[in-house]
């Protein structure tokens, strides 16, 4: 079980691996945004054929990641190390539009959570085969001032957490004819 709590002064962004964290009566939150890490690799690699991605399949492909401190980055190299893997790291951003464009053009494969990752040209989403689920949220006390920018940001994310509850809903449904 691990928890990470990044503070941007007026918000404060979760991520939980394996557990619940429980937020008191002071404290405004949301957080529904359950998420699973994927691999994102080329479109026309191999590895865009396969279904699933397990540790080994990467055992020697170059990779690029986050910078060292990630969440995410801790994360995966904590399963490459349980899973006797050692990565090939090539370069490190703590940009995720860098690592999806540094995927799409070949430089190597990532790890993201799935709702950054999906829709990008040139790179193909694939869950891991034993797969790593992550809650992600907000929280912010109730009784301080929000600024414009941080509400914003709120209010991103919520509409972030609408867009992808109804893209997983609508891939749960069955077509419409």
């Amino acid at each position: 079980e691990r928890a990470q709590i990044v503070d941007f002064s007026d918000v404060y962004c979760t991520s939980v691996v394996g557990c619940v964290t429980k937020v008191d009566s002071e404290i405004a939150s949301f957080d529904d945004l359950k998420n699973q890490i994927v691999c994102c690799v080329p479109a026309a690699s191999p590895l865009a054929k396969k279904k699933c991605i397990s540790m080994d399949d990467v055992a020697d492909t170059k990779v690029v990641l986050l910078k060292e401190g990630s969440f995410l980055r801790q994360t995966i190299l904590g399963r490459m190390k349980s899973e006797g893997v050692t990565p090939n790291i090539v370069l490190e951003s703590n940009q995720i539009n860098t690592l999806k464009g540094l995927v799409a053009n070949g430089v190597g494969i990532t790890f993201l959570l799935d709702m950054v990752a999906d829709e990008t040209p040139g790179l193909k989403t694939l869950p891991l085969a034993d797969p790593i689920f992550v809650d992600v949220g907000l929280a912010w006390k109730k009784d301080r001032y929000i600024s414009k920018a941080a509400q914003s940001f709120i209010d991103f994310c919520k509409d972030l957490l609408k867009k992808d509850h109804s893209n997983k809903t609508d891939a749960a449904s069955p077509a419409q004819e």
